[in-house]
């Protein structure tokens, strides 16, 4: 009864987001916004290895963001499966 009125007990599937959304989305808060201002503002008083290093922090969030929401992904894809 309550399987006719309600459906089936399962999480509703989101449309996929592509890779590009998906990495953007890791650059969408205000720590990066303030790293990458502060790598802007080392470039410009000529301290590039700052810099670098400021960038490489940046990268290294995104990729290891990008990482686990892919891992988020796949396990809530598991759980609809079953």
């Amino acid at each position: 009864m309550r399987l006719e009125s309600n459906g089936p007990n399962r999480p509703p599937a989101g449309k996929p987001r592509s890779l590009a959304a998906r990495v953007f989305a890791q650059f969408n808060n205000l720590l990066i916004y303030v790293l990458l201002a502060s790598a802007l503002i080392t470039i410009l008083l000529r301290h590039a290895l700052d810099a670098v290093v400021i960038l490489a922090v940046v990268i290294i969030n995104a990729a290891i963001g990008l990482i686990q929401e892919g891992r988020a992904q796949r396990a809530l894809d598991a759980i609809r499966a079953i």
